[in-house]
């Protein structure tokens, strides 16, 4: 009877055993799927990357670059709009000077020496007239280039602004991304320490 009980005890014991050794078969299989599931996705992150090893300081650079060009930029604006400035003023004083000479030609007395307009009188303002035009058609000329020469700047600096732009969406992209491939390896080294402690179960 005592040795009856003693078999049915450890059968009963090894029974319980068994259930537990295939408890644990599961989990451990669970938790080796999960961790096979986190390896395939943190592959498939790495793939999409633009640039692993992408990190804080590439992207401050980046960042430091851009408000350089964008600053590079508003300086030329600026300059831009001065030199259309200068370049409508002196059109305006371009048919101010025409007018002024044409007056001349058809008043009898100088309205600023007061003395009877000669031929002279004429040729000396048309002269002077003539000079100023030439020298404001010269400065519009100037102006011209330079602001050309601002276009061709701004449309090169706009075209770095814009991929340094694209960069930076995409540095950005990649430290979450990066972020995200630490975290499940975090969660695959706590995956194998469980899997370890199965094991030795």
């Amino acid at each position: 009877e005592e040795q009856r009980k003693k078999f049915y005890m450890a059968k009963s014991e090894l029974k319980s055993i068994k259930d537990k050794i295939e408890d644990k078969k599961n989990l451990l299989k669970n938790y080796l799927n999960d961790s096979d599931f986190l390896l395939e996705q943190i592959e498939q992150i790495s793939d999409e990357l633009f640039d692993k090893k992408t990190n804080e300081k590439k992207l401050d650079v980046l960042k430091v670059s851009l408000e350089e060009k964008n600053k590079i930029l508003i300086n030329l604006e600026d300059e831009r709009q001065n030199l259309e400035k200068i370049f409508h003023t002196n059109k305006y004083e371009i048919k101010k000077q025409e007018e002024l000479a044409e007056k001349i030609s058809k008043i009898e007395i100088c309205p600023v020496c007061k003395s009877k307009v000669t031929k002279d009188h004429i040729h000396n303002i048309n002269d002077g007239t003539v000079k100023e035009i030439n020298l404001l058609k010269k400065e519009i000329g100037d102006s011209e280039e330079k602001i050309n020469a601002i276009k061709d700047k701004k449309e090169v600096l706009n075209k770095e602004v814009e991929k340094i732009n694209s960069e930076i969406i995409k540095r950005e992209s990649d430290l979450i991304k990066l972020s995200n491939v630490n975290n499940k390896n975090e969660q695959i080294k706590i995956l194998q320490e469980k899997i370890d402690k199965l094991k030795e179960e």
